[in-house]
């Protein structure tokens, strides 16, 4: 992975200029636009998607996502951030959300915690509370800063080697856990032998989910209500982190919603990462119904497989 942040300008930055000069500010940088992630090689960098939702960045940020969702942009084996300020947009983090996971869909890493999000008023903070040590705006520098600095030293391959801190790196591609918060006890049963034979034939240890030296989790949910049960949401909030993969099996409609859902709990709020193309969204069916069903069974696989 390149040494250098690649800042990806979504906007204009007026509020979030003097933000991103700081925390850019002991780090390699280049900047571009985001019409210039189409039709070129964006893989192995470290990106940080600075996005303004004032004016220009309303039209920006959707055009920017639906080009990554198109496949216009090759993402591959890069690390992606982001630093917002939302304005008076509303949905702006709805919007953030669905930017991270359309790069994530291009073949990036997302880190864990991979967002700075400013609030509306960070125009005023500093006349509303000064330039003091402990000021909102201060705080939020500091948070930018933080946040460029985790994402110039991130590297995937700590997490593929099974190594662990203090110790030497072991061959292989790592332990995974296999996590089933289903409520259909034949569905666990099938799916955790038939995921459990596809790690091993890939070089991968399956673990229980007790085991705290895993690098991976494999998640296989259900959208059955439209948000994440509590079973689910205890695996998203495992504090042990590592690198996520997850398909979701959608019986009702609403699984990409669902999946920004899990993206938000487990790497916004929580501590894992998303590996690349993490995402399998099986759209009208349980997971019942996908372990029966050749193409839906094909495409679980392939998340594994990627």
């Amino acid at each position: 992975m390149r040494e250098e942040i690649t800042i990806v300008s979504v906007g204009r930055h007026t509020r979030l200029g003097d933000v991103l000069e700081r925390a850019v500010s002991k780090h390699k940088i280049e900047t571009v636009s985001a019409s210039e992630l189409s039709g070129a090689d964006w893989q192995g960098r470290r990106l940080l998607f600075a996005v303004s939702c004032g004016e220009g960045g309303k039209d920006e940020l959707p055009a920017l996502i639906r080009r990554l969702n198109e496949g216009e942009c090759d993402l591959a084996g890069s690390a992606c951030a982001a630093v917002l300020d939302a304005g008076e947009d509303a949905s702006a983090h709805t919007d953030l959300l669905r930017l991270l996971l359309a790069a994530n869909g291009a073949g990036a890493w997302i880190l864990p915690k991979p967002c700075v999000e400013a609030s509306r008023d960070l125009k005023n903070i500093p006349a509303m509370y000064g330039a003091g040590r402990e000021s909102l705006y201060e705080r939020f520098c500091a948070l930018a800063e933080a946040l460029t600095k985790r994402l110039s030293v991130f590297e995937p391959a700590s997490l593929t080697t099974g190594q662990t801190e203090g110790e030497p790196a072991e061959s292989g591609a790592g332990r995974v856990r296999i996590a089933l918060p289903l409520e259909n006890a034949a569905a666990v049963r099938d799916w955790r032998s038939a995921l459990t034979r596809e790690f091993v034939f890939r070089g991968m240890e399956p673990v229980e989910a007790e085991n705290k030296r895993a690098e991976h989790t494999f998640l296989l949910c259900e959208n059955t209500s439209g948000l994440p049960d509590a079973k689910t949401l205890a695996v998203l909030d495992d504090p042990r982190g590592g690198g996520l993969r997850a398909a979701v099996a959608s019986p009702r409609l609403g699984a990409e919603l669902f999946a920004l859902l899990v993206l938000d709990r487990a790497c916004l709020q929580g501590s894992y990462c998303l590996e690349p193309k993490a995402f399998t969204l099986l759209e009208g069916v349980s997971a019942q119904e996908a372990f029966a069903g050749k193409a839906e069974f094909e495409r679980v696989k392939s998340t594994v497989k990627n």
